[in-house]
């Protein structure tokens, strides 16, 4: 569904799959057409109500120690080097599959937040810099 313009409104930049659109008054998320995303939702936020923009990176070392830990079961324990294998294996993909960067912006109300999973450091940068520039924008006019 398209988004309804207020009257002064002007798309300044969006995602490249078209669910984040930066306008000259909002920042608005939404994931409710298509797609197989599991998470549903439209959130928008207008620039006068948008608090902070942040980029996070989650992981997990603890996988990485468990992975350790099953490396050292492999040479240690003698008959067990297969499972001590396995479990080495197992846990270091948890670890690179868990991984995920978020793109964060709040407001005292609601949050967005977007995985940019595929998308460049420097594009999400620069959609920073268009809503920072955006918001003092609407600040000056």
């Amino acid at each position: 569904m398209t988004m309804n313009y207020f009257p002064d409104e002007k798309l300044l930049i969006e995602s490249d799959n078209k669910v984040l659109v930066l306008t000259t008054h909002r920042v608005r998320f939404d994931s409710m057409e298509g797609g197989l995303a599991v998470r549903k939702e439209l959130i928008s936020i207008l620039l006068e109500e948008l608090a902070s923009c942040a980029i996070t990176r989650a992981s997990y070392p603890i996988l990485l120690l468990l992975a350790l830990a099953g490396v050292v079961l492999a040479v240690v324990v003698e008959g067990a080097s297969i499972v001590g294998i396995a479990l080495a294996i197992l846990f270091t993909g948890g670890f690179f599959l868990s991984q995920r960067q978020v793109l964060l912006l709040s407001s005292a109300g609601s949050k967005i937040q977007v995985n940019i999973a595929g998308m460049t450091l420097q594009s999400v940068r620069e959609f920073i810099d268009e809503i920072e520039k955006a918001k003092n924008q609407r600040y000056l006019a």
